[in-house]
């Protein structure tokens, strides 16, 4: 789980909730700045890697709002 925030003339936010993703990658194909990152998405599901199906570069996201629009099962 990840929250990541962006402050200045209007504040965002992104919060990524693991326990709704099934690594589907919907996110990070419809991100325009390439900013998700689809992990190794077999491996973390049989839990032989600790880490979140997606991740996000916070210094390229635009906080555009498509990643949560796109996003089936409300992990974003």
């Amino acid at each position: 789980m990840f929250n990541i925030e962006r402050k200045g003339s209007e504040n965002r936010v992104l919060s990524y909730k693991d326990q709704n993703c099934v690594g589907c990658g919907i996110c990070s194909e419809v991100c325009p700045t390439d900013s998700l990152r689809l992990g190794p998405t077999v491996p973390i599901a049989r839990g032989l890697i600790e880490m979140d199906l997606v991740s996000v570069n916070a210094d390229s996201c635009a906080f555009c709002g498509l990643c949560s629009s796109a996003c089936p099962f409300g992990a974003l």
